[in-house]
């Protein structure tokens, strides 16, 4: 049996949302991140996460502050919790927008709230002395477990070590981390935690790596202790106070005492009013989790997840059938599904809000796993279930016919009657040679998409992957020989299908250097994450890869 991988956030411990539960993400547009509550109403992330711009992609949230998202929970992509949106949005003033920038390009932000978040308990920001080189710090965040997975989302932490500080790769007041944990895409603004006073304080914000994600090294964090008076000063400017002291009454922050209320409506209007929310266990604001917002008043606030004649689609509320309205409850509690149709989690039919239905995917998509293990479809269908990676439950080419396995004939080659991926094929002649996803089989029953053989569907349409190249794994963010394209996802739509293949493209000419007619970019090849998509467009979230001083750097 396969040990389990060492433990960090690049495929991480999972906290179920049990600990560390001040650490929560923030989405803008397409982008997730995480951040910390440094104040009931003040988030700390990293100046990348609300504000990027080069000339191959932008985030501005500064300008667009409403458009970050608040969430927190074990799994925010499918699930979680709105806790609060985007009030006000402040970057380092030294930060340019791009981590090529040398010097103090200081990456930080702050976000204000457009409430507060009395649920959670403040972190607070590191005071002096400074850390030091060796020091045990945690790391926290909703990001993926290695540089080919498709798990983000997911709230995870690790433990790590401070392997060097100061200025690294002409960066001012950085941290270097690792071993035994790492960061990777979507931890980025994620706090690193260090000790101090008897509890966790924010030594560092996750900001990028060098080359591929790694749990022994290359992970860079941007110190905070440099920056706390600037951090402390924006806070002030937000709420009115600086630092408070969470947890401690009667330490110079209260702002009510011990059995104290205060009526709900008159902390926000949108409450309604008769429910006295009680002063918190710090004395520093009021416990609005009794508070009941009001319905009808044509505002969404948390927990309401819709007003009264708001209709969504069935399929982004629960297991059913998109193409058909939910509409909000009369009270604002949720959503009335009456005339919405269920799935059927287990016939094989991916449908509606469904991670996956039946199937099974390369357990390199789920982590630093072999790619040759195979995980199954949980039986709710929400993901994939990752102990059959660890346990090794799976596997192909091990010569054992192993559950959702067609066939195993003891090898990952296809074209011998049994298909990379165990799927039986046509076995071929001395004229021709039949790949394994266009058998007879597939070819009539391609229209119910009941095929509950290997597949390397992460994210969203069934999708049968085609085994013409024995090595390649589709979706790994390597285009090897028999791909046209491996953009790291199973996203349809983004230039590069679920199978590797290119999509079409009004211009054929796409990849040959020349800007063409409906082109955005022609880079000269069709290769994904190189700031111009294989379909010629430029991506909509910032750039993964970048270089600075001939060194390979990855913004989280």
């Amino acid at each position: 049996m396969q040990e389990e991988p060492t433990p960090y956030v690049v495929n991480g411990q999972e906290t179920d949302y049990l600990i560390y539960k001040s650490v929560i993400g923030i989405m803008v547009g397409g982008s997730l991140c995480t951040a910390t509550l440094i104040d009931p109403e003040v988030l700390l992330s990293a100046g990348h996460c609300i504000f990027y711009n080069d000339s191959q992609a932008s985030i501005d949230a500064i300008s667009n502050p409403g458009s970050v998202t608040v969430k927190s929970g074990a799994n925010i992509l499918y699930g979680g919790t709105t806790l609060a949106y985007g009030k006000t949005v402040v970057k380092h003033p030294t930060w340019s927008g791009n981590i090529n920038s040398d010097g103090e390009n200081v990456d930080l932000s702050l976000i204000h709230l457009d409430r507060k978040i009395t649920t959670l308990d403040p972190v607070p920001v590191r005071e002096a002395p400074d850390e030091y080189e060796d020091q045990a710090a945690v790391v926290v965040g909703y990001g993926i477990t290695n540089s080919n997975a498709n798990d983000s989302g997911v709230h995870r932490w690790g433990n790590t070590t401070i392997l060097n500080m100061g200025s690294i790769m002409g960066k001012a007041n950085l941290f270097e981390i690792g071993n035994p944990s790492g960061v990777c895409q979507g931890d980025s603004g994620g706090p690193l935690l260090t000790q101090q006073n008897g509890g966790d304080v924010v030594s560092g914000v996750a900001s990028f790596v060098s080359g591929t994600c790694s749990a022994s090294s290359g992970s860079f964090h941007t110190r905070t202790l440099p920056y706390r008076d600037w951090i402390e000063s924006v806070v002030q400017d937000f709420t009115g106070h600086g630092f408070i002291s969470p947890g401690t009454c009667g330490d110079g922050d209260d702002i009510c005492s011990a059995g104290q209320t205060k009526d709900c409506s008159e902390l926000d209007a949108h409450y309604a009013s008769g429910t006295g929310a009680p002063c918190n266990g710090g004395c520093y604001w009021w416990d609005i989790s009794v508070c009941t917002p009001k319905c009808g008043d044509d505002f969404i606030l948390p927990p309401e997840p819709c007003e009264i004649g708001d209709t969504t689609d069935c399929a982004t509320v629960g297991a059913f059938l998109p193409g058909t309205n939910a509409t909000c409850k009369g009270d604002c509690t949720g959503w009335n599904t009456a005339a919405c149709t269920a799935t059927t989690c287990g016939d094989g039919v991916k449908e509606g809000n469904e991670f996956c239905d039946t199937q099974l995917t390369s357990c390199e998509t789920l982590g630093s796993y072999d790619k040759n293990s195979y995980a199954r479809c949980k039986s709710d269908c929400t993901g994939y279930d990752e102990n059959d990676c660890v346990s090794e439950t799976i596997i192909c080419g091990n010569g054992e016919v192993d559950p959702l396995e067609q066939c195993d004939d003891g090898n990952t080659t296809s074209g011998d009657g049994c298909s990379s991926k165990c799927k039986e094929e046509v076995k071929p002649d001395v004229d021709t040679a039949v790949p394994d996803d266009t058998t007879d089989e597939d070819r009539t029953d391609q229209s119910d998409q009941t095929d509950q053989s290997i597949v390397d569907d992460t994210v969203t349409d069934e999708t049968v992957i085609p085994d013409t190249d024995p090595g390649a794994v589709c979706g790994n963010g390597q285009k090897e020989e028999s791909e046209q394209c491996d953009d790291g996802n199973m996203i349809p739509g983004d230039g590069c299908q679920p199978d590797c293949t290119l999509e079409n493209t009004a211009n054929v000419n796409c990849g040959n250097g020349v800007l063409d007619t409906g082109e955005q970019c022609d880079d000269g090849n069709l290769t994904p994450g190189d700031g111009c998509d294989p379909d010629c467009t430029r991506p909509s979230v910032p750039v993964k890869r970048i270089s600075s001083g001939g060194c390979a750097l990855t913004v989280l």
